[in-house]
């Protein structure tokens, strides 16, 4: 990183270019561009953000010049106008997808900008449970992927519908916002629907969607009742729905839902989630022992105890079954920091760090 630091500064500013700032982030590895007017661009690297001097600091009329080059089309343009905020999904010359998301701030145009791997790895690759493979063989349920923003959960889903679409025979529709991976079509036939240039919503493409005969919907996220309404009823009709939700843990993952539904509707929300759930993956992404990032992993499976206790509110038990249940192929995030330091993919240091309520769990012989 110093490195890259040293060979962007310079005396005099680049010219900024889409080749010139899409060819630096991806020779970094960066997985996000940060621009703003009257700012210097900005990049994630390993999670880490780090300032491009190559480029100097951007005019407002730089910065506004660049940022509405990337819009595809000028209802795009209009649309962010009008919104003052726009998602959508940009392809450059070479190949390389980027989701874009253009905002204001102090009333200043910027933007962030997300790098997506044109490869899309396996599940193996990423170290996903080996019980996930058997909840991916269900015909009707719900599989959640928890996280925070900018963890993987785009990645785990797009490695999901890999595996489905090499091991499986059926129709994949999916909704997004925006496409980032685009899928060819293997043993499973996949049609990929876009918010916005598709469908004007999750919760009306949704509503439509057991007239596509699909056998698998997968659902970019959770985000609203509404949707979550629809995932149940495609589920109910006997459909393997997976998505994402924005949250720490299972447990989390769980009051994310309920907290979408007014008080008087939960104990239906619940008798839902019970009936419907088949796991929940949550996972975060934490530095790895060559320097990059690593997935770390907590895995629920919906069991009759799993489900009696979301049926009954017990959300605060969620915990519990997952850490007395890795016979049964459940992992809590203290035995995935584990597994990781046994393959040597993270550090002793890093390992600590994370346990350090409770470091004695695995370290008790280091002293």
């Amino acid at each position: 990183m110093d490195e890259l630091r040293q060979t962007t500064a310079q005396n005099e500013p680049e010219k900024l270019s889409l080749e010139s700032l899409f060819g630096l982030a991806a020779s970094a590895h960066a997985s996000d561009i940060h621009i703003g007017a009257e700012e210097r661009i900005a990049i994630r690297v390993n999670g880490d953000i780090l300032f491009l001097d190559a480029f100097g600091t951007l005019t407002e009329r730089d910065a506004e010049a660049f940022i509405f080059s990337l819009f595809p089309d000028e209802k795009h343009q209009e649309t962010f106008l009008a919104d003052k905020e726009a998602d959508f999904s940009l392809k450059t010359g070479n190949g390389t997808t980027f989701r874009c998301n253009v905002f204001y701030k102090r009333g200043r145009i910027s933007a962030s900008i997300r790098l997506i791997n044109r490869t899309h790895p396996t599940l193996k690759e990423i170290g996903i449970p080996e019980k996930m493979f058997d909840l991916l063989k269900e015909k009707h349920g719900l599989i959640l992927v928890g996280g925070p923003t900018g963890h993987g959960k785009t990645t785990t889903l797009s490695a999901m519908v890999e595996e489905l679409n090499h091991t499986r025979h059926g129709h994949i529709l999916t909704l997004e916002d925006p496409i980032e991976y685009v899928f060819e079509s293997d043993q499973c036939l996949i049609s990929q629907r876009e918010l916005t240039s598709d469908t004007h919503s999750f919760d009306r493409s949704l509503r439509a969607a057991m007239r596509q005969d699909p056998d698998i919907i997968v659902v970019g996220e959770m985000r609203d009742a509404e949707t979550v309404n629809a995932v149940f009823n495609l589920v109910s009709t006997g459909h393997l729905v997976i998505s994402t939700v924005h949250a720490g843990s299972a447990s989390h993952t769980l009051y994310r839902i309920l907290r979408m539904f007014p008080e008087e509707k939960r104990s239906m929300v619940l008798n839902q989630l019970a009936d419907s759930l088949l796991g929940i993956l949550n996972q975060d992404l934490i530095p790895a022992a060559d320097g990059t990032r690593v997935a770390l992993f907590e895995f629920l499976i919906a069991n009759f105890a799993v489900r009696n206790a979301i049926r009954g509110g017990n959300i605060s038990e969620i915990d519990n079954a997952i850490a007395t249940s890795s016979d049964a192929g459940m992992v809590t995030k203290a035995q995935s920091v584990k597994n990781l330091l046994d393959k040597g993919l993270i550090r002793l240091d890093t390992a600590r760090d994370l346990l350090e309520e409770s470091p004695i769990l695995f370290f008790k012989d280091e002293g």
